[in-house]
């Protein structure tokens, strides 16, 4: 039975614990949302880290494969050990692959697809001029045969010799030609991506920044950084590319000979940030080695 002084919480008192109680759950909750947002943005941050980090190493795979071409050993194995016999000495000519000794035809060029793999490739030539060596371009018309070339000299250029002994000449890489232009916004690159040694019209490569500065793209087709088949390969309705920036560094290799033997690497720089935060922005820096080395 309750006693007469006993009594329950007044309505002035009961109005003050349950304010009490709302800012302490108010508290509670401003401190979790706080926390949850900050998660939340770090996520994202995180998210555009692994996003840029990815592109990165997608344009870096690209770029170690410069110059990837399936023949390459075959090719400068012929020229190092056959002589060519060339039947003139400027215009259209041809040349017969001889063995070291000097008077054995040599099938060299008897490996698959070698009419459409060096067709249009440029053929180095090293002469003695008296005192000076002199560098020839020939360029090579056709392989009619596995012991034969066809060439085309220069207008303008006359040979001093008809016979070139291995070693003084080569056939240069198709693949080899790396093109970026003055800002650094945009990369031409070619590889042998089937591995059949021919240059197909899919195996031109390129990354840009785009026009609007938003995006990156890249093509397989394009010849040049400004006409072509161009497609996204980011998105900037989530990843705003603010910057991309690629440099060539060459160096020539040691012990090269008279031919220049080059090896290549790449600086890649990107900056981006979210489209949803503009505040969040992440930058990375790459250094690319070429797997390949270049005659020039």
């Amino acid at each position: 039975m309750l006693s007469l002084h006993q009594r329950g919480l007044s309505l002035i008192e009961l109005l003050i614990a349950m304010s009490a109680g709302l800012l302490v759950v108010g508290a509670g909750l401003s401190i979790l949302t706080g926390a949850l947002g900050a998660a939340g943005a770090n996520l994202l941050r995180v998210r555009l880290h692994q996003d840029l980090q990815s592109v990165t190493e997608a344009i870096a795979r690209d770029l170690a494969r410069a110059g990837e071409w399936a023949l390459a050993d075959e090719v400068t194995l012929v020229s190092a050990n056959n002589d060519l016999q060339l039947s003139g000495s400027q215009g259209s000519i041809s040349a017969s692959v001889l063995a070291r000794d000097g008077s054995t035809p040599s099938d060299a060029f008897g490996f698959p697809n070698a009419d459409a793999a060096l067709r249009g490739a440029p053929l180095v030539l090293m002469q003695r001029d008296g005192a000076v060596v002199r560098r020839h371009d020939l360029i090579v018309t056709g392989v009619p045969a596995p012991d034969r070339l066809t060439l085309s000299i220069p207008d303008g250029v006359v040979l001093t010799q008809t016979r070139a002994v291995a070693g003084s000449w080569s056939i240069l890489n198709p693949f080899a030609a790396v093109s970026v232009n003055g800002t650094g916004t945009c990369i031409l690159l070619r590889y042998d991506l089937d591995g059949d040694g021919v240059q197909d019209d899919e195996e031109h490569f390129g990354f840009r920044l785009n026009s609007m500065r938003t995006a990156i793209q890249t093509t397989t087709t394009a010849r040049d950084c400004i006409d072509g088949n161009w497609d996204a390969f980011t998105d900037p309705a989530h990843l705003r590319i603010a910057s991309f920036d690629v440099r060539r560094l060459r160096a020539p290799l040691t012990n090269a000979g008279p031919i220049n033997a080059m090896t290549d690497a790449y600086f890649l720089r990107l900056e981006a940030r979210l489209t949803r935060d503009p505040q969040a922005t992440r930058s990375v820096e790459h250094l690319v080695q070429s797997r390949n080395s270049v005659l020039e």
